[in-house]
């Protein structure tokens, strides 16, 4: 690992040329790796049995440290997942299940997903965030894909995958449920009556306008008809 430029450091592989006349040990550029602004420093941690490689890149100007993934070659977060409930589910990521409630370095921008435990009968339900300093402040995580068990990885934090029961109807719910059907059915049948109700208040008032109509052409015969009589008494008609 070596450093060069303003804001990356350089990945190199270590070689060995033996021929008969002994070895020469060479330096291959694999790949530019970017960290803070200006490192100046880079110590690399020993490991055996190739169980642990990281590398500490301390960055002048951004007053940070880098680090980084000895086996990739790529800058590490220092992370803490959690799952809430705890037996709800589990975190997988690039097809490695992590360990929950433990620090760990995962290579920034690693996609991981929250999965349920099979028969546990939980539902995913939203990320949060907290910061590694506050850990009883958490915000959700906004995502704009349509896979919102996954979310990228690449700042420090802890990440917590909460998961919930599926919704399930309760006393108070068939209650609330019974009210409004009730309501719409009392609707409903009030509606139906008066639609019922006004055509017979209609044709009642038709027919008592007939009444009236009737009687008083009933009136007028009998009128016209005492008049008849009284005009043929005074000619001395009988």
């Amino acid at each position: 690992m070596l450093r060069d430029g303003s804001d990356y450091v350089k990945a190199v592989r270590d070689c060995w040329f033996c021929n008969l006349d002994g070895c020469t040990a060479c330096d291959t550029v694999k790949k530019n790796i970017p960290v803070g602004d200006f490192p100046v420093f880079i110590i690399v941690t020993p490991y055996y049995n190739l169980t642990c490689c990281k590398i500490y890149v301390a960055n002048y100007f951004s007053h940070t440290i880098s680090v980084i993934n000895g086996f990739t070659d790529k800058v590490a977060v220092g992370v803490i997942f959690k799952i809430n409930p705890s037996d709800s589910g589990k975190i997988k990521c690039n097809n490695t299940i992590y360990p929950a409630n433990t620090y760990i370095y995962v290579d920034s921008g690693t996609n991981c997903t929250a999965q349920t435990s099979t028969g546990a009968g939980f539902e995913f339900n939203t990320w949060t965030e907290s910061p590694l300093t506050n850990r009883n402040s958490s915000t959700p995580i906004e995502q704009s894909s349509d896979h919102l068990e996954t979310i990228p990885v690449d700042r420090y934090g802890i990440f917590t995958a909460n998961f919930k029961l599926p919704h399930q109807l309760t006393t108070e719910d068939l209650v609330a449920y019974s009210t409004l059907i009730t309501g719409v059915i009392s609707a409903a049948v009030a509606a139906i009556g008066a639609l019922l109700v006004v055509p017979g208040w209609s044709r009642a008032r038709k027919q008592r306008t007939h009444v009236r109509e009737c009687i008083q052409m009933i009136d007028a015969d009998v009128t016209n008809h005492i008049k008849m009589q009284s005009r043929t008494q005074s000619l001395g008609i009988m």
